[in-house]
Protein backbone atom coordinates (compact mmCIF):
# COMPACT_ATOMS: atom_id res chain seq x y z
CA UNK A 1 0.00 0.00 0.00
CA UNK A 2 1.49 3.38 -0.77
CA UNK A 3 0.76 6.31 0.86
CA UNK A 4 0.32 9.66 -0.77
CA UNK A 5 0.06 13.20 0.58
CA UNK A 6 0.19 15.69 -2.32
CA UNK A 7 -0.29 19.45 -1.91
CA UNK A 8 -0.78 19.68 1.29
CA UNK A 9 -1.15 22.84 3.37
CA UNK A 10 -2.95 23.33 6.97
CA UNK A 11 -2.17 26.98 8.60
CA UNK A 12 -3.68 27.29 12.09
CA UNK A 13 -4.00 30.73 14.16
CA UNK A 14 -2.39 33.08 11.00
CA UNK A 15 0.93 30.45 10.82
CA UNK A 16 1.38 28.34 8.47
CA UNK A 17 2.40 24.79 9.78
CA UNK A 18 2.17 23.05 6.28
CA UNK A 19 3.07 24.59 2.91
CA UNK A 20 2.49 22.27 -0.33
CA UNK A 21 4.01 19.23 1.38
CA UNK A 22 4.08 16.59 -1.22
CA UNK A 23 5.39 12.88 -0.45
CA UNK A 24 5.10 9.21 -0.46
CA UNK A 25 5.93 6.41 1.35
CA UNK A 26 6.62 3.66 -0.98
CA UNK A 27 4.64 -0.04 -0.42
CA UNK A 28 6.54 -2.20 2.11
CA UNK A 29 9.52 0.19 3.35
CA UNK A 30 9.78 1.99 6.12
CA UNK A 31 9.44 6.01 5.77
CA UNK A 32 10.75 8.11 8.36
CA UNK A 33 9.54 11.82 8.74
CA UNK A 34 12.55 13.63 10.33
CA UNK A 35 12.81 17.38 11.10
CA UNK A 36 13.18 20.37 13.61
CA UNK A 37 10.67 21.18 16.36
CA UNK A 38 7.51 23.05 14.50
CA UNK A 39 8.54 21.29 11.13
CA UNK A 40 4.88 19.81 10.72
CA UNK A 41 5.80 16.39 11.60
CA UNK A 42 3.17 15.42 13.69
CA UNK A 43 0.42 17.68 11.57
CA UNK A 44 1.24 15.83 8.65
CA UNK A 45 0.38 12.76 10.24
CA UNK A 46 -2.92 14.40 11.55
CA UNK A 47 -3.76 14.83 7.78
CA UNK A 48 -3.63 10.93 7.38
CA UNK A 49 -5.84 9.79 9.97
CA UNK A 50 -8.19 12.69 9.56
CA UNK A 51 -7.41 14.03 13.33
CA UNK A 52 -7.40 17.67 10.69
CA UNK A 53 -8.62 18.37 7.62
CA UNK A 54 -5.74 20.18 5.32
CA UNK A 55 -6.32 23.33 3.86
CA UNK A 56 -5.54 21.96 0.35
CA UNK A 57 -4.32 19.14 -0.91
CA UNK A 58 -5.13 15.32 -0.31
CA UNK A 59 -4.19 12.61 0.72
CA UNK A 60 -4.45 9.23 -0.88
CA UNK A 61 -3.79 5.15 -0.13
CA UNK A 62 -2.91 3.38 -3.35
CA UNK A 63 -4.55 6.20 -5.37
CA UNK A 64 -7.86 6.02 -3.29
CA UNK A 65 -8.16 9.69 -1.54
CA UNK A 66 -8.74 8.53 2.75
CA UNK A 67 -12.05 10.38 2.63
CA UNK A 68 -13.41 8.12 0.59
CA UNK A 69 -13.36 5.27 3.63
CA UNK A 70 -15.54 4.98 6.75
CA UNK A 71 -14.09 5.26 9.50
CA UNK A 72 -13.65 1.66 10.22
CA UNK A 73 -12.32 1.05 6.52
CA UNK A 74 -9.47 3.08 7.41
CA UNK A 75 -8.82 1.73 10.63
CA UNK A 76 -8.65 -1.17 8.76
CA UNK A 77 -5.92 0.15 6.43
CA UNK A 78 -3.94 1.84 8.89
CA UNK A 79 -3.04 1.24 12.48
CA UNK A 80 -1.70 4.14 14.63
CA UNK A 81 0.37 4.78 17.58
CA UNK A 82 0.19 8.39 18.20
CA UNK A 83 1.34 10.74 20.45
CA UNK A 84 -1.86 11.88 22.61
CA UNK A 85 -1.83 10.17 25.86
CA UNK A 86 -4.42 7.74 26.60
CA UNK A 87 -6.67 8.72 29.74
CA UNK A 88 -5.95 6.02 32.66
CA UNK A 89 -8.01 3.18 32.29
CA UNK A 90 -8.92 -0.20 33.93
CA UNK A 91 -8.58 -2.44 31.20
CA UNK A 92 -5.81 -5.16 31.36
CA UNK A 93 -3.17 -5.04 28.84
CA UNK A 94 -4.38 -8.28 26.86
CA UNK A 95 -7.47 -6.38 26.94
CA UNK A 96 -5.89 -3.16 25.59
CA UNK A 97 -4.10 -5.07 22.87
CA UNK A 98 -7.05 -7.24 21.60
CA UNK A 99 -8.65 -3.25 20.75
CA UNK A 100 -6.55 -3.45 17.67
CA UNK A 101 -9.14 -6.03 15.96
CA UNK A 102 -11.95 -3.76 16.82
CA UNK A 103 -12.06 -2.65 13.09
CA UNK A 104 -12.30 -6.04 12.12
CA UNK A 105 -15.09 -7.17 14.32
CA UNK A 106 -16.86 -3.88 15.92
CA UNK A 107 -16.56 -2.62 19.45
CA UNK A 108 -19.14 -5.67 20.81
CA UNK A 109 -17.93 -8.53 18.79
CA UNK A 110 -16.55 -11.31 20.74
CA UNK A 111 -12.78 -12.25 20.16
CA UNK A 112 -12.10 -15.69 18.87
CA UNK A 113 -8.78 -17.70 18.73
CA UNK A 114 -7.51 -16.05 15.74
CA UNK A 115 -7.63 -12.49 17.86
CA UNK A 116 -6.24 -14.11 20.44
CA UNK A 117 -3.32 -15.68 18.28
CA UNK A 118 -2.70 -11.98 16.63
CA UNK A 119 -2.68 -10.65 20.43
CA UNK A 120 0.05 -13.01 21.72
CA UNK A 121 2.06 -12.50 19.33
CA UNK A 122 2.07 -9.15 19.22
CA UNK A 123 2.78 -8.84 22.99
CA UNK A 124 5.73 -11.54 22.43
CA UNK A 125 6.78 -8.82 20.00
CA UNK A 126 6.56 -5.69 22.51
CA UNK A 127 7.88 -8.05 25.43
CA UNK A 128 4.75 -7.71 27.28
CA UNK A 129 3.84 -11.61 27.79
CA UNK A 130 4.32 -11.26 31.58
CA UNK A 131 2.21 -8.40 31.90
CA UNK A 132 -1.12 -9.53 30.34
CA UNK A 133 -3.04 -9.57 33.08
CA UNK A 134 -1.64 -6.38 34.63
CA UNK A 135 -3.93 -3.17 34.93
CA UNK A 136 -2.38 -0.70 31.93
CA UNK A 137 -3.00 2.37 34.81
CA UNK A 138 -0.36 0.55 36.22
CA UNK A 139 2.60 0.75 34.08
CA UNK A 140 5.10 3.20 33.51
CA UNK A 141 5.33 4.73 30.68
CA UNK A 142 7.72 2.93 28.84
CA UNK A 143 5.09 -0.09 29.33
CA UNK A 144 2.25 1.89 28.20
CA UNK A 145 4.10 2.93 24.85
CA UNK A 146 4.53 -0.89 23.79
CA UNK A 147 1.19 -1.65 24.96
CA UNK A 148 0.18 0.77 22.12
CA UNK A 149 2.73 -0.32 19.77
CA UNK A 150 1.56 -3.89 20.38
CA UNK A 151 -2.42 -3.00 19.83
CA UNK A 152 -1.13 -1.50 16.36
CA UNK A 153 0.49 -4.91 15.63
CA UNK A 154 -2.49 -6.29 16.56
CA UNK A 155 -4.34 -4.81 14.36
CA UNK A 156 -2.28 -6.57 11.29
CA UNK A 157 -2.93 -3.96 8.56
CA UNK A 158 -1.00 -3.69 5.80
CA UNK A 159 0.08 0.16 6.55
CA UNK A 160 1.41 1.45 10.14
CA UNK A 161 1.61 5.28 11.04
CA UNK A 162 3.86 5.68 14.22
CA UNK A 163 4.21 9.09 16.18
CA UNK A 164 7.42 9.28 17.98
CA UNK A 165 7.15 5.37 18.85
CA UNK A 166 10.18 5.29 21.05
CA UNK A 167 8.84 7.92 23.17
CA UNK A 168 9.69 6.32 26.87
CA UNK A 169 11.23 3.29 25.51
CA UNK A 170 14.91 2.48 26.98
CA UNK A 171 17.27 1.12 24.26
CA UNK A 172 16.89 -2.10 24.29
CA UNK A 173 13.16 -2.02 23.28
CA UNK A 174 13.94 0.68 20.73
CA UNK A 175 16.55 -1.42 19.26
CA UNK A 176 14.19 -4.26 19.46
CA UNK A 177 10.69 -2.85 18.31
CA UNK A 178 11.91 -1.07 14.86
CA UNK A 179 13.78 -4.19 14.27
CA UNK A 180 10.50 -6.09 14.21
CA UNK A 181 8.27 -3.82 13.27
CA UNK A 182 10.96 -2.74 10.01
CA UNK A 183 11.01 -6.85 9.41
CA UNK A 184 7.27 -6.97 8.81
CA UNK A 185 7.70 -5.54 6.14
CA UNK A 186 4.53 -3.18 6.39
CA UNK A 187 4.07 0.12 4.80
CA UNK A 188 5.68 2.11 7.67
CA UNK A 189 5.51 5.67 7.93
CA UNK A 190 7.28 7.30 11.61
CA UNK A 191 8.06 10.23 12.81
CA UNK A 192 11.11 10.00 14.55
CA UNK A 193 13.08 12.47 16.39
CA UNK A 194 16.62 10.02 16.42
CA UNK A 195 18.57 10.59 13.49
CA UNK A 196 20.71 7.42 14.38
CA UNK A 197 17.58 5.38 14.77
CA UNK A 198 16.20 7.02 11.43
CA UNK A 199 19.27 6.14 9.60
CA UNK A 200 19.52 2.89 11.25
CA UNK A 201 16.03 1.30 10.21
CA UNK A 202 14.31 4.09 7.25
CA UNK A 203 14.85 2.86 3.85
CA UNK A 204 13.84 6.15 3.21
CA UNK A 205 13.28 9.74 4.84
CA UNK A 206 12.11 12.57 4.50
CA UNK A 207 13.23 15.90 6.23
CA UNK A 208 11.25 19.19 6.92
CA UNK A 209 11.85 22.29 7.02
CA UNK A 210 8.75 24.71 7.95
CA UNK A 211 6.10 22.59 6.58
CA UNK A 212 8.25 21.99 3.66
CA UNK A 213 10.55 18.94 2.44
CA UNK A 214 14.21 20.09 2.88
CA UNK A 215 15.74 17.20 1.38
CA UNK A 216 14.42 12.69 0.76
CA UNK A 217 16.03 9.75 -0.18
CA UNK A 218 17.92 6.86 1.23
CA UNK A 219 19.53 8.02 4.72
CA UNK A 220 23.32 7.99 3.74
CA UNK A 221 22.54 10.13 1.38
CA UNK A 222 20.35 12.50 2.70
CA UNK A 223 21.97 13.05 6.43
CA UNK A 224 25.29 15.21 5.43
CA UNK A 225 26.97 17.52 7.90
CA UNK A 226 25.87 20.33 5.87
CA UNK A 227 22.02 19.73 6.06
CA UNK A 228 22.35 18.97 9.94
CA UNK A 229 23.67 22.51 10.08
CA UNK A 230 21.27 24.33 8.25
CA UNK A 231 17.87 22.35 8.57
CA UNK A 232 18.67 21.11 12.38
CA UNK A 233 21.01 23.67 13.45
CA UNK A 234 24.09 21.26 14.38
CA UNK A 235 27.49 20.20 13.73
CA UNK A 236 28.06 16.72 13.20
CA UNK A 237 30.05 14.03 12.16
CA UNK A 238 28.97 11.59 9.66
CA UNK A 239 30.31 8.20 8.60
CA UNK A 240 28.65 5.23 6.46
CA UNK A 241 29.22 1.81 8.01
CA UNK A 242 27.84 -1.53 6.42
CA UNK A 243 25.75 1.02 4.56
CA UNK A 244 24.14 2.71 7.10
CA UNK A 245 24.77 6.46 8.46
CA UNK A 246 26.24 6.58 11.38
CA UNK A 247 25.88 10.46 13.34
CA UNK A 248 28.01 12.12 16.11
CA UNK A 249 26.81 15.38 17.10
CA UNK A 250 29.46 17.69 18.26
CA UNK A 251 27.72 21.23 19.39
CA UNK A 252 25.10 24.04 17.75
CA UNK A 253 25.61 25.61 14.32
CA UNK A 254 26.59 29.37 14.99
CA UNK A 255 23.53 31.60 13.73
CA UNK A 256 25.91 32.51 10.28
CA UNK A 257 26.15 28.42 9.44
CA UNK A 258 22.45 27.74 9.77
CA UNK A 259 21.14 30.46 7.50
Amino acid sequence: MNITFSGITWSVGGRRILDSLSLTAESGQFTGIVGPNGSGKSSLLRCLYRALRPDAGSVALDGQDIRAFSRRELAAKLAAVLQESLAECCFTVLEMVLMGRYPHHGAFSTMNEEDMSFARRAMQAADLTELEDAPFQTLSGGEKQRVLIARALCQNSPALILDEPTNHLDIRHSLSLLGQIKHLGLTTLAVLHDLNFAAAFCDQVFVLDRGRVAASGPPTQVFTPELLRTVFGVEADVRAEGGTAQLRFLSPASKASCS
